[in-house]
């Protein structure tokens, strides 16, 4: 119904648009989008299409690394409580509306988000200390979601933080996609481009994603830490050539 100068509304065509966003809203939502993919009876796990008998030997271990680190991780607790041995939670920020019903051995820390910090290298230093904790008789359920790669660094030899943090600022400023600086950043960090995965040696690890990468590329979701590394040290540099930021690229990353 339209009147001289307003444009008024129907209520239905109000309430459809309200009901639409709020189903978009509700598909999105990382807790429950945890919850939808894992299913506990007795003990037969079921998390996607992956089934795992939890023998009275299996350590269940939590990972969860990324902005949205802390829904999922609810999510997570809240389908399997207390089977979980202990958990590492990862995110940007530990302020959130949601309870947090984490057993007493998880931990809950912060790292640098969009440029990573001091704070994004003590998560990788904890990451490390975690993962060193398991076993062959664990399983890891890891959670991924957007921002990891800034958020945990575990830099390789000869690089430092500071040069980490000049590289993120010139690639995030010339143009270059988040897919793009993933490929760079992989070969400069020991735990992404399946770092994590040659950390563990052989335990069983279970991945959920949220992706916020084009065509939904688990290899470049938080730099592809739990996934083989497709990629070469020649396609980073051909972002660097893209964009003609190679003179500005510390001397230390560039070798």
């Amino acid at each position: 119904m339209i009147q001289k100068g307003s444009l008024i509304l129907d209520n239905r065509i109000s309430n459809f648009i309200e009901a639409l966003l709020g189903a978009a809203l509700e598909a999105v939502d990382a807790c429950k989008a945890v919850k939808r993919a894992i299913v506990l009876e007795a003990n037969n796990l079921q998390i996607g299409d992956q089934k795992i008998i939890l023998k009275p030997e299996t350590r269940l271990r939590l990972l969860a690394i990324g902005k949205a680190a802390i829904p999922m991780a609810a999510g997570a607790v809240e389908k399997i409580g207390g089977r979980f041995s202990d958990g590492l939670v990862i995110t940007k920020s530990i302020e959130t509306d949601l309870p947090l019903p984490f057993p007493p051995k998880f931990r809950i820390l912060s790292g640098g988000h969009p440029i990573p910090t001091e704070q994004s290298i003590e998560c990788g230093q904890e990451l490390i200390r975690f993962l060193e904790r398991g076993d062959e008789k664990d399983v890891v359920l890891t959670l991924i979601s957007g921002g990891a790669s800034a958020l945990v660094q575990v830099p390789i030899g000869g690089i430092t933080l500071c040069e980490l943090q000049e590289l993120t600022r010139i690639l995030q400023t010339c143009g270059a996609t988040i897919e793009e600086l993933n490929t760079v950043r992989k070969r400069l960090d020991l735990i992404k481009g399946g770092g994590l995965i040659r950390a563990i040696k052989g335990i069983k690890v279970v991945n959920l994603f949220i992706s916020d990468v084009k065509e939904d590329r688990i290899d470049l979701i938080a730099s592809g830490m739990t996934l083989g590394d497709p990629s070469t040290p020649e396609e980073a540099m051909g972002v660097l050539q893209k964009y003609g930021v190679i003179s500005r690229i510390p001397v230390a990353v560039l070798d």
